[in-house]
Formats: structure tokens, sequence, C-alpha cells
């Protein structure tokens, strides 16, 4: 998944629980529960140029907007709404951020989130973006509705 689901579904989620703590660690849980769903992502292997990285960015600011404007949740350094955000973009900034991903598959720890990333990592629409597009638009619009109901 995009950042923009992982950042909205981690933070609802962990808004539910109310402990920061625990919604930090239930956020990394829901980002590998939302791997395994068919969805686009923008970093192939090996692949870290101006466009990727474009891509992530705007993702990343579509997901705080989304938080911001339309969610609208207690965003202090408390918050388990943001500690859930944090926890479910944790493993892609382990495992995927190109300047240290190496260093940290070597661990002990980051090799074993490395093999758990690839495996649940559906890649059934890798060449159907728009199909993989439109599950991220429905999680995050399934997600909202959960923080809705919580209000």
């Amino acid at each position: 998944m995009l950042a923009a689901s992982h950042l909205v579904a981690g933070g609802v989620v962990g808004s539910y629980i109310g402990n920061p703590f625990l919604a930090f660690l239930v956020g990394i849980i829901i980002h590998f529960l939302l791997d395994s769903v068919p969805h686009f992502d923008t970093i192939e292997e090996d692949k870290f140029d101006y466009k990727e990285l474009s891509l992530i960015f705007i993702d990343f600011l579509i997901g705080m907007a989304i938080i911001i404007w339309v969610i609208k949740p207690d965003i202090s350094l408390n918050s388990s709404f943001v500690w859930g955000s944090i926890g479910g973009m944790t493993p892609d900034l382990f495992d995927n951020v190109p300047f240290w991903k190496e260093t940290f598959r070597k661990t002990r720890i980051g090799s074993k989130v490395h093999y758990l990333h690839e495996r649940i990592h559906s890649k059934a629409f890798d060449k159907r973006p728009l199909l993989g597009i439109l599950t991220q638009l429905i999680t995050i619009a399934i997600f909202i509705w959960l923080f809705t109901l919580k209000k």
C-alpha cells in the first residue's frame, strides 16, 4: 500500500486503542495486513529515482491532508492516532528506504521483517495499477468511515 493508506489506517486503529504504545504496535500489524491486500506500490526493487521519490512525497502529503482536513483527530505527540500512524509507516520506513534498507535487512530483526514483508506483500495488481489504486481508495474510505463511527 502507499503511505496514505498506512497513515490513515494505522491512525484510525490507534485511536480506537487509546494507548500510544499499543497503538504503535498495532499500527505495525495493520501495515502487514494492508500489504496483503492487492494494491499498487511505488517502489520497484532497486529503483529510487526522482519520479518514485515525487510519488512517495505526494502520496504522503495526501495522507496527511486526509488526516488533517477530513479525519481531524487529536494530533498531539501523545495521541494514539499519531502513534498508530507512525506504526503504520514503520515497516516501510525501515525496510524500503534505500539509504539504510540493506543495513537493516542484515540485522536479525531486519531480516525477519523483510522476509515477512516480502512473503505477505500482494503483487496481484502489479500490472494493473488502476485497480491497485482503487483498492487503496476503498481502504482509506473504510477507515475514514470507521473513524466517524468512533465520534
